[in-house]
């Protein structure tokens, strides 16, 4: 914690004086500063501390990058003080963003902790789209806290190289190692994150549209979108249950109304918080990342080279944090700088094409050895990036599925292509489609699903001209009080489904899903005394076994998970079956130090055999580690 609020305290300094300097008072904004400042600040410490720890042990690794910080940012802080003081007074403070930020803190504060859930009978989670995925984000933190390798080797593929964007996780691993719960370590990032998040694309829409409203409705979209119709089976699912409403509303089904990547029904565009951002917590940087480097590279801006400078840091951070974001962000950074110089007079293009080359400098410097480091891991599978049209759709009428998903949004968007917008507001929207239609031709990882870390910027870009071309109608004069009624009927219903699946995370009658009991808490403690770290596990391959949390890489964890990632593990899969059930002695690839059997083994291999050489390291209540 300590680390988080002091590094993001420093650089927010530092993001200060420099947009004072070079926007002159007229457009820095206290919670833009703050909030894009520590943004910046978090990002560039955990990317320092990550390289510095790859020579030095992690919690040294962390103290040598945040005193490198301190020595780069305080020096010139102290200089500026004097300015600094005297601009601070002349900035004025957005009472709207206040809000957001105080009401995104509260929500996340009640559904923040449910990502992952401490019991004294174990650990748990609320949220059942993380039921999976925290077990894998877990590994990440535990290894690395352990003394990760480098490259970091994948925590469920042992051996192979880990090429999920892995530095949210690495900031969690220092949280663990300075004493924070593992429970803890995982929900206060989020905690952290997300309110930042909400508020910055707030500032960032306000700026985009000069218009508060807008700003506040594209982020109300944003918090409960998802399923545009998914609420439509809440009056069968209360009938159903016998129940009153009052009742029902306060034990509703563990199902979520704004869909999931397996909805049957075709409900795949789901809600952005408690499907991408809590779960998927490389979201938690990489959209806050995005509204920052958008707000700097804003056109209309005073074009003062250190805007420029910082964003192409930012950028440069990205890929390492979730390199969909990069990649998504390419269209509107594109527009962005095709409108500064289209309405750039003649004898400045010259000093705006520089400024672009001090933005596109830093971002490929820093950028392109991460994007090495993705490409040197490689797809075994070779299934990422391949023409597969439609996306999810299958066999259902394609503008009938999207139109389940999203509504009125894109019909909207197209018409405010039509009205008196700004044209930077347009220009973020057209980029938005660009998205939408690539993401509905090609596939960029293996499960098709995962599309939706695209298709999430799709769905931001296109928002803030949604909410403008909304509030025209509603200002309309041939709009009665009718239509008004109407539209804001509409929006409302937009936003019926998530809002129901977030009010039923906030309840205390939420389910919860068991990770790890209490006996395999125990036993992983255990383990990581008996064992050394990098010595591998073979368990069988299911998310959350108790090898998890010992911070040991697995022969082989959930299999559907390394293919996602685009590995290979379907022969590991088949062998370890072998394995367990005495038809082979030794595994491919590489030998494991040892195996793991335990309730999850029995239960998926009934003919398990056990080998008179193996050697009993570890025994706890219904977990055995053996040596090979």
């Amino acid at each position: 914690i300590g680390f988080a609020v002091v590094a993001g305290t420093y650089c927010f300094t530092y993001f200060k004086v420099m947009l004072i300097d070079l926007t002159g008072h007229n457009k820095a904004i206290e919670e833009t500063l703050l909030l894009g400042g520590a943004t910046l600040g978090l990002a560039a410490f955990t990317t320092t501390a990550y390289l510095i720890a790859t020579v030095l042990p992690l919690f040294l690794g962390a103290l040598v990058a945040f005193a490198l910080l301190a020595a780069l940012i305080v020096p010139w802080a102290w200089k500026k003080r004097a300015g600094l003081l005297l601009s601070w007074q002349s900035l004025s403070l957005d009472r709207t963003a206040v809000i957001v930020f105080v009401a995104a803190a509260a929500l996340l504060s009640i559904i923040a902790p449910k990502l992952l859930i401490s019991r004294p009978d174990g650990l748990s989670t609320g949220i059942i789209n993380a039921y999976g995925d925290i077990a894998w984000h877990a590994a990440n933190i535990t290894l690395f806290a352990e003394g990760q390798t480098t490259p970091p080797e994948n925590p469920i593929f042992a051996g192979s190289r880990l090429t999920y964007p892995f530095l949210t996780n690495f900031l969690s691993a220092l949280l663990l190692k300075s004493g924070a719960s593992l429970s803890a370590s995982v929900n206060l990032v989020s905690l952290l994150m997300a309110p930042i998040l909400f508020t910055l694309l707030y500032c960032f829409v306000r700026e985009l549209t000069q218009n508060k409203r807008a700003a506040a409705v594209t982020t109300l979209l944003f918090l409960c979108g998802g399923v545009a119709v998914g609420w439509i089976d809440v009056r069968k699912d209360w009938q159903g249950s016998g129940v009153s409403l009052v009742e029902f509303l306060t034990h509703l089904p563990d199902h979520n109304y704004s869909g999931s990547g397996t909805d049957e029904r075709g409900f795949h565009f789901t809600n952005p918080l408690i499907t991408l951002l809590l779960p998927q917590r490389s979201f938690l940087f990489a959209l806050p990342l995005a509204c920052t480097i958008l707000l700097l590279l804003l056109p209309g801006q005073m074009p003062r080279p250190m805007r420029y400078v910082a964003a192409g840091i930012a950028a440069g951070l990205l890929p390492l944090f979730h390199a969909h974001t990069a990649l998504a962000l390419l269209p509107a950074i594109v527009s962005f700088f095709l409108i500064e110089m289209k309405t750039t007079a003649s004898p400045k293009q010259r000093e705006t094409s520089q400024n672009w080359l001090l933005f596109t400098l830093p971002a490929l410097i820093i950028g392109i050895p991460e994007i090495v480091y993705y490409v040197r891991g490689g797809s075994e599978t070779g299934s990422f990036m391949r023409f597969a049209p439609r996306w999810m759709a299958g066999e259902r009428n394609f503008l009938w599925y999207w139109f389940m998903n999203t509504g009125l949004l894109i019909p909207t968007a197209i018409a405010g292509l039509f009205l008196k917008i700004d044209k930077k507001v347009k220009a973020l929207a057209v980029s938005g489609l660009i998205i939408f239609v690539v993401a509905n031709l090609y596939l960029f990882a293996p499960w098709a699903w995962d599309n939706s870390k695209l298709l999430v910027y799709f769905f931001l870009f296109i928002l803030p001209l949604v909410s403008a071309t909304a509030l025209q109608a509603l200002k309309h004069p041939r709009v009665g009080f009718g239509g008004r009624v109407a539209i804001s009927i509409i929006i409302g219903l937009h936003m019926g489904a998530a809002a129901l699946d977030i009010w039923k995370l906030s309840l205390p009658t939420a389910a919860e899903w068991n990770e790890w009991d209490k006996a395999g808490i125990e036993f992983a403690k255990h383990v990581k005394q008996k064992t050394q770290v990098g010595e591998r596990v073979v368990t069988s391959p299911n998310h959350n076994s108790p090898i998890v949390l010992a911070g040991r890489p697995r022969y082989l964890g959930f299999a559907a998970h390394v293919w996602s990632h685009g590995g290979d593990p379907w022969e590991r899969e088949a062998a370890i079956k072998d394995f367990f059930e005495g038809r082979i002695e030794t595994l491919p690839d590489l030998q494991p130090q040892y195996v793991l059997v335990g309730p999850q083994e029995r239960s998926s291999y009934p003919n398990l055999v056990l080998r008179p050489h193996w050697q009993v390291v570890v025994q706890h209540d219904d977990y055995t580690l053996y040596r090979l």
